[in-house]
C-alpha cells in the first residue's frame, strides 16, 4: 500500500487530503474506510446522548491500542468522526463533568434538536463574521448565496 510523503510542519493541507498523520505518514484512504467501519460498528450500540461512548473508550476500540495524550494521540478519531459527519452520519457529542463522549443521534426529536443547535451555532459563527466585515448577517448571506451561485456556474 503506497504512502503519502509527509507534509512539513505548518504546511497547509492539500486539497482533498484528511490530515490524519500516523508514525508513517498521512493514513491511506484505504485505511480510514477501516477505522469509518469500525467507529460505526461500536456507535451503533451508543444510541442516544444517555448512551454516549467516551473518546478513550472509542479509541481503544477503534484503534485497538490506548491513547498516550488526549488531545494529540486522539485526533484522529476526531478527524475521522469529522469525515462520517460530512458524509451525512448523525454522530453527536455530549461535554460534561460527569464523562461526554460521541453517540448516533436517535431519530425524531433528538436529531431536530441537534440539527438546531447547530444552525444556532452556524449563525454565531457568521454573525461574528458579519460584525468584523462591519456588514449586516443579511447581507453577508447574502454575498455568500451569490458567491455559491458563482461558483455552481
Amino acid at each position: 500500500m503506497e504512502r503519502m510523503p509527509r507534509r512539513k510542519e505548518g504546511a497547509a493541507a492539500r486539497p482533498g487530503e484528511l490530515d490524519i498523520i500516523h508514525k508513517e505518514g498521512v493514513m491511506p484512504l484505504e485505511d480510514r474506510e477501516i477505522l469509518k467501519g469500525r467507529i460505526l460498528r461500536v456507535l451503533t450500540s451508543h444510541v442516544g446522548r444517555e448512551k454516549a461512548v467516551g473518546m478513550g473508550e472509542l479509541y481503544e476500540r477503534v484503534f485497538h491500542q490506548a491513547y498516550q495524550h488526549r488531545i494529540n494521540s486522539t485526533r484522529a478519531l476526531r478527524v475521522l468522526i469529522t469525515e462520517l459527519r460530512e458524509e451525512g452520519v448523525a454522530i453527536a457529542s455530549t461535554a460534561s463533568m460527569s464523562g461526554g463522549g460521541y453517540y448516533l443521534l436517535a431519530a425524531g426529536s433528538e436529531l431536530v434538536e441537534y440539527l438546531d443547535r447547530e444552525k444556532a451555532r452556524a449563525l454565531r459563527i457568521l454573525g461574528r463574521v458579519a460584525t468584523m466585515k462591519k456588514v449586516a448577517l443579511p447581507d453577508l448571506l447574502n454575498q455568500m448565496h451569490l458567491s455559491m451561485l458563482g461558483d455552481a456556474r
